[in-house]
Parts: C-alpha cells; structure tokens; sequence
C-alpha cells in the first residue's frame, strides 16, 4: 500500500512528512508513457505533490505546475488532502543522455521556468503562488517556494529508483519543516541535516530526529475523475458548426490527460448533442 505519514520531532519544533508510492506513480508513469529522464521527474513531482496536498484539510486539493523552456515542457498535478493523485506531463518523451555517468534532471525540466502552487484560502477561494525554478531539480524548487512563498524553512528529499526497464521501482520522499517556536539553532540543525539514500523510510527519520513521533498515516491513491459524461459536456460546448464539422466524420476518440482513458463519439453521437440543445 502506498501511503503518506506525518509527525512531529526535535521536541515539536519540526513536523516531518515522509512518503512511500512508487505502485502509484509507476502506474501514473506507465499510462504516460514517460521516457527514463521524464520519469524521474515526473515521479519527483508527483511525490512532491502529494506531500503539499496531505498538509490541507478535509479533502481540499491542491494544483501544482511547471512551465518552463526545458524539453519537458510543462508538468501538471493534482492531489487532495485525503490522498488522491493524478497528473500529466506536456512531452512524455523528452530524454537526454546520460551526463557524466549521471541523469541531470534539470536538463530535461529546464533552467527557465515557474512553478505554480494553487490552493484553496479560508473563504473558499482559490490562490496561487508562482515562483521561478530554483534548481529545476523539483526537490530544490519545492523548498525554495516554501521559503520564498511561505517564509517556512523547508528540507524535501524526493527519490526514485527505475528498473532495467526504465520503469518506477522505487519513490520515496519526505519532507521536514520548522514550525512556530523555532529558534537560530534549530535552523543551523535543519540546515546542517545530513540526506542519505532512503532504504527504511521511517528509519530513515528516526536516524535524524531520536524523539520522532508519528502522528498520523493516510493511503496514496492514483484517481481519475473522468467520464462519458463529462467529455459530452465539454463537446456540448463546441458551437454548432464545429460540431458538424467534427460529424463529418464516422467517429471521433477523446482522450484523457490524466488517466488516458478513451472515449468514442460517432458521428449520430454529435448530432444528437447538436439536436438537444435546439
């Protein structure tokens, strides 16, 4: 089971989310189709996602998006505070070579870019925060938002493993953040945390913080809210003669971003979206 937990350490001064979901984010990855560079990154970025979205409440999600002049292009996601995720990415096969015997993320992501962080305020009302791309790494670029956006001083380590096939394996992570009631030293000891490979997640953090206690854990679950129904309504849209062009044709297929789910509309299809708006 994929899954996310949170707890507190370092005598409360510092919560701590840490995050298992390679099931997940491999299946995402494979209905992408994502090349072995894309992969890695799309797969940080969706950990990254799911960590933002698990520190809302009561099922309000968050929006995360990159658009940058690297040849990826644009990611985008989604994740809600009870632990549903979903996203694509613009161009699923941009890869490069290796570079010195190693894959530069920020190759593929981009030296120029912003990233974009919708939420939800306390009136119900959406709000997003831009900020430019740090690092192109997306570990870097999350903590540099939360420092820049936030004023919160953050530590994110996403890591993910491929198999000899190029697939997810692995995709771990965790977040660590001061909260009120920090000091200079605590800063230094955040500053100064040494990050390893994550082999034992929780042991992981035990390692860092002795008097870590978890409070809380939630299931990470791949979703899609697609249907049918919701791409009729999009065609309902389309004015009529876009509609008529489109019936030309014996049928047509849509296609989900997110889930890659097909759907086929014929040529009555159209026509009868035409005829029960008249």
């Amino acid at each position: 089971m994929d899954y996310i937990f949170r707890g507190l350490g370092r005598n409360q001064k510092v919560r701590i989310f840490g995050i298992d979901a390679g099931e997940s984010i491999s299946s995402i990855c494979k209905k992408h189709e994502t090349l072995p560079l894309t992969t890695i990154a799309f797969a940080r970025f969706l950990l990254a996602g799911a960590i933002i979205g698990s520190l809302e409440k009561n099922g309000v999600g968050v929006t995360l998006q990159i658009n940058s002049d690297g040849p990826i292009k644009s990611l985008f996601m989604q994740a809600t505070s009870d632990g549903f995720v979903r996203g694509y990415v613009s161009n699923p096969h941009a890869d490069l070579e290796l570079k010195d015997g190693e894959y530069k993320i920020e190759n593929v992501v981009g030296q120029n870019g912003i990233l974009s962080v919708t939420k939800v305020n306390n009136e119900g009302m959406d709000f997003t925060s831009d900020v430019i791309l740090a690092k192109s790494d997306i570990s870097q670029d999350i903590a540099y938002y939360f420092f820049t956006s936030e004023q919160i001083p953050t530590i994110i380590d996403l890591q993910v493993h491929l198999d000899d096939n190029g697939n997810v394996s692995s995709a771990k992570g965790y977040l660590i953040q001061l909260i009120t009631g920090y000091d200079e030293e605590d800063v230094t000891f955040l500053e100064n945390l040494k990050l390893e490979n994550i082999t034992d997640l929780e042991g992981n953090i035990k390692a860092m913080f002795e008097d870590f206690v978890k409070l809380e854990e939630l299931e990470i679950k791949e979703f899609c809210d697609c249907s049918r129904n919701r791409f009729e309504e999009g065609l309902s849209t389309l004015g009529d003669a876009d509609l008529k062009e489109l019936a030309n044709e014996e049928s047509i297929e849509v296609v989900c971003e997110f889930c890659k789910n097909k759907y086929t509309f014929t040529s009555d299809d159209l026509n009868n979206i035409i005829e029960n708006r008249k």
